[in-house]
């Protein structure tokens, strides 16, 4: 190599082209100056001529002198001659070489590619090591992370089951605890009730005494006459008496208050005693029941705590494996074409890869390909290897050969030179002896041609060259000139034929109407009758309905009074309209005010039926429970006993939204750019789903299109079986749609509970969607996301289509791959233009995985997924409705020339299958037909059918700066 390189730049230095130009200049000078030499030889030879003819005593001396000057002259021709030829020798070699140095890089180059291509081959090799083994280390990874899950789940259930047996001992021992309570209650109450009957009899014994007073005084009274001095005495003593009764009464009152008093106390002291001596050996039980809690709590803590040291060294082999995984992400990032490769692999598999054999994996495939490409690699490195050696050994032949001509040349000029002289040398007298010196010493004519002999000869190859490319080009340009002729001629003969037709046709003595056939003629060039022409055979093959419709219509627009009559029959009718709205949402408002009445009279201890105001019905609140089938009830019945609102979507917008003015609930679902929260609306009190989306995670993962797509679509649509929106906003963080709240959660859920669903309910909610799609492909809107996670069920069991993230406008095709994968098409995994089609395969997998409780193609590895997809072998289970069977293997044809939906009647060929005979689809539309499920809702906020996740109370309503602003600035 180091030969190599100084071969490279030795010849660098050299450069050729630089050198090849000057050698032509100095030829030229050279030629210049042998011409300027032989003019001065000429004019020295006749001067020489002319100083012989003077006479002169010294001219043998003379004669001498110009012998060493000839002599000198000679030597000095000689040397000129000398290097002449070798400079024209030289300048032979290098005038028509090619320069070496650019052929030179051009090796070197590939040289350095080659090894460049080895060494990525071993880099590519150790890569795809890396992958094999990032692979198994993301499968251990699953299967650790699963481990813990098993172990968390283990350990939540434990708590569980300690919160539970806690709570049922304390329930047990508090309902103990109130028996013996309420028996202490009644026992201080019968002694009450016995001292209150002592109590009685004392009073008894008063009123007797006073009594007795009574009489004692009347019977003094009345012997008052008889002896009014014995009675006097009789009534002192009488009178002392009866102080000292009043005293002894006075006395025994309050004796009867001290011992009431003491009896109240000893009463109490001996019960509170008692009621402490039963609190005290209750106190002992619950020591006693707390000692064994915390004997099994203690039990449970060494569980925990041996869980726990468990989870941390998960948890620090999951931190380190996260490490790992990280480290690995950032050299997944560097090659983030890992995914485009997949691609490429799965189209390398469809187009490249011979499939001979369908159960051979990917892998082999390749291996085998690999092979293939390697024996051809090394094939073609041997032939190029004996190309090569080809190729050197016939530059050592042209080299030879050009040496060999080189030298021949050279002789041949060396001959000629000689014949020359030979031919012009014949001296004939000795005085002529200088000038024949002197023109041997002077070349002659044909001396100097034959040095500039190289040069003409390349001037003349040059010139046969561009005179040869010039003959080309006259050839191709006659060859063009005659093809032109040739179709010249034909066109003239084409016009003769012509020419002679229409003399036969003007020779032709019948009479031809020829403004018939000109009309004819007219009428087919002419789209407006070509319009009307077909318009006339679509009114010609419509029904009956349709053609009285048509018919009316034709009537209406037809007369300018009853276009006159029309329009004001149409305004009137949308006056009333308006009336009947304004009547019913101040109805509606009554009804909301009649709870708050109601319990203002609740308050007031007031009887709400006897009220002015009329309590609602509490039939109105009794909701049914959650997988009821077939509510025979009507429309109207169902109707009035859910009593929920439903938001008017499109038609009731709130303008200018604001986070103040929404209470934030519970959280109803999460995703990667954010959640959906449950939120009340605070000027109206009605309850709204809100989805909040992350202006940073949109962009980082490059949804900023189909985030804006989703909000445009929603703002178009307006349908009983699609989610309503009902306004948008922004902050500096997050993006924020407020949509209708679908109260019953996810289909998916009630599938996951029944396993499965019986015919007639797939039935129900796979017509549904068909009306939701063929209103959706109206609008020239695909969905692109179908599945029952994307399915919610609303107070009356219908279902509402959600997520609007992967629906786009398609007029006609596109090529993006989005979608979940056990629901993509053939034509999306396969790259190509898909359109609508996409949709009515989802269809099928939905229906199939209603019917049959999982999908047809399921895979945890999505390889063989697609594989699957692709082979598209559908196996029924037993029990699979052979219509449905019918209908599902129409839909998910791979050929999209046979797939329904996709046909010449579109969504009719499914409508009229015999799968969905029996169902009115105008009723469905209008919501007319019962669900057979009916969720459970106990008021309009209820979220007891959507799983609970934990809150995240980030702080919504920033007002900082916001870089995104532009990005988003028509949300």
């Amino acid at each position: 190599m180091d030969s190599y390189e100084k071969a490279i730049d030795s010849w660098k230095a050299v450069n050729l082209t630089e050198l090849q130009k000057q050698l032509d200049v100095q030829s030229l000078a050279v030629f210049q100056t042998q011409s300027s030499s032989l003019d001065s030889r000429k004019k020295l030879a006749e001067q020489t001529r002319e100083f012989k003819k003077i006479p002169n005593p010294d001219q043998q001396q003379i004669k001498a002198l110009l012998k060493e000057y000839q002599n000198e002259i000679d030597s000095i021709n000689k040397r000129s001659k000398n290097a002449e030829s070798a400079f024209l020798n030289l300048y032979k070699v290098f005038a028509e070489v090619a320069d070496p140095y650019p052929i030179l890089l051009e090796l070197k180059n590939n040289s350095e590619q080659k090894n460049q291509l080895e060494e990525l081959k071993t880099e590519n090799r150790k890569l795809y090591k890396q992958i094999d083994d990032l692979n198994d280390k993301l499968m251990n990874d699953k299967k650790n992370e699963s481990q813990i899950t098993e172990l968390k789940q283990q350990v939540h259930q434990y708590e569980l089951l300690l919160e539970s047996k806690v709570n049922e001992k304390v329930a047990e021992l508090t309902m103990e605890l109130k028996g013996e309570f309420d028996e202490r209650i009644k026992i201080y109450k019968e002694n009450e009730h016995s001292l209150n009957r002592q109590l009685g009899h004392l009073k008894d014994q008063m009123n007797l005494l006073k009594s007795n007073q009574e009489l004692n005084s009347t019977m003094a009274v009345d012997t008052y006459n008889e002896d009014l001095a014995l009675k006097l005495a009789d009534m002192d003593i009488l009178n002392l008496d009866l102080e000292k009764a009043n005293a002894k009464n006075n006395t025994l009152q309050k004796e009867i208050i001290v011992l009431k008093n003491e009896v109240q106390k000893l009463s109490n002291q001996n019960a509170l005693k008692e009621a402490q001596h039963e609190m005290e050996n209750y106190k002992s039980q619950v020591q006693e029941l707390e000692s064994q809690i915390n004997s099994i709590e203690k039990a449970n803590k060494h569980d925990l705590e041996v869980y726990k040291v468990k989870i941390t060294e998960l948890e620090r082999q999951v931190a380190t494996k996260q490490v790992e995984i990280k480290q690995k992400e950032t050299l997944l990032e560097e090659y983030s074409d890992y995914e485009e490769i997949k691609r490429e692999l799965e189209i390398m598999k469809g187009v490249e890869i011979e499939q001979t054999d369908e159960n051979l994996p990917l892998e082999r495939m390749l291996l085998d390909k690999n092979k293939k490409m390697e024996n051809e690699n090394i094939a073609l490195k041997n032939e190029m290897s004996t190309v090569n050696d080809a190729l050197e050994k016939s530059r050592d032949l042209l080299s030879k050969l050009q040496f060999e001509t080189k030298q021949k040349s050279s002789l041949i000029a060396k001959l000629e030179a000689d014949i020359h002289r030979l031919n012009e040398r014949t001296p004939h007298s000795p005085n002529e002896h200088l000038e024949q010196l002197m023109s041997d010493f002077n070349p002659t004519k044909t001396k100097n041609d034959s040095s500039i002999i190289p040069i003409l000869t390349s001037q003349r190859d040059r010139y046969r060259q561009r005179y040869e490319e010039s003959q080309l080009e006259t050839r191709s340009l006659n060859q063009k000139i005659s093809t032109l002729s040739d179709q010249i001629n034909s066109l003239k003969q084409d016009n003769i034929s012509l020419y002679e037709k229409l003399k036969y046709q003007e020779s032709y003595v019948i009479d031809v109407d020829v403004n018939k056939y000109k009309q004819m003629y007219e009428e087919r060039i002419d789209p407006f009758q070509q319009f009307k022409q077909k318009e006339t055979k679509r009114a010609s093959n419509l029904n009956t309905l349709e053609q009285i419709a048509l018919e009316f219509t034709k009537l209406l627009v037809g007369n300018k009074y009853s276009r006159v009559i029309f329009v004001v029959y149409a305004a009137m009718l949308h006056l009333l309209v308006f009336v009947a709205l304004w009547e019913l949402m101040a109805l509606e408002s009554c009804k909301a005010k009649v709870p708050a009445v109601t319990e203002s009279l609740s308050k007031l201890n007031v009887d709400p039926k006897t009220s002015p105001v009329a309590a609602p019905n509490p039939a109105a609140n009794v909701a049914k429970p959650a997988g009821a089938t077939q509510v025979p009830q009507s429309p109207v019945q169902s109707r009035a006993t859910a009593q929920l609102p439903i938001p008017k979507g499109a038609k009731e917008k709130i303008k200018k939204l604001k986070i103040e003015d929404l209470e934030i609930r519970n959280t109803l679902g999460t995703g990667s750019f954010g959640r959906v929260h449950l939120v009340k609306y605070k000027p109206t009190g009605k309850h709204y789903a809100m989805k909040v989306l992350k202006k940073a995670e949109i962009i980082k993962l490059r949804q900023v299109e189909h985030t804006m797509n989703e909000k445009n679509i929603l703002e178009q649509l307006d349908f009983p079986f699609l989610v309503k929106i009902l306004g948008t906003f922004q902050d500096s963080n997050n993006l924020y749609l407020v949509l209708e709240y679908v109260q019953g959660g996810e289909l998916f859920t009630y599938l996951r509970k029944s396993g499965r669903f019986p015919n007639h309910v797939a039935r129900f909610y796979a017509a549904e969607v068909v009306m939701a799609f063929e209103y959706l492909h109206g609008k020239d809107i695909i969905y692109r996301d179908l599945k029952p996670e994307n399915l919610l069920i609303d107070h009356l069991g219908h279902i509402k289509i959600t997520d609007f993230g992967f629906a786009k406008f398609v007029p006609d095709v596109t090529w993006t791959l989005c979608g979940t994968p056990d629901y993509l098409a053939p034509e999306i995994i396969q790259s190509k233009g898909y359109g609508r089609a996409v949709d009515w395969w989802a269809l099928g997998i939905l229906i199939y995985e209603m019917i049959a409780g999982h999908p047809p193609f399921y895979d945890e590895d999505h390889f063989k997924l697609y594989e699957k997809i692709l082979g598209c072998k559908l196996r029924f289970p037993s029990h699979f409705d052979p219509l449905a069977k019918d209908l599902v293997k129409r839909l998910l044809s791979p050929d999209l020339s046979k797939r329904f939906g996709n046909l010449k009647d579109g969504v009719q060929d499914i409508k009229h299958h015999k799968w969905f005979a029996g169902v009115d689809w105008d009723k469905l539309k209008n919501l007319e037909i019962p669900s057979p499920y009916v969720p459970k809702l106990s008021h309009e906020g209820d979220t007891s059918n959507f799983d609970v996740y934990p809150e995240d109370h980030e702080p919504y309503g920033a007002t900082g700066p916001d870089p995104h602003r532009e990005r988003f600035k028509d949300f």
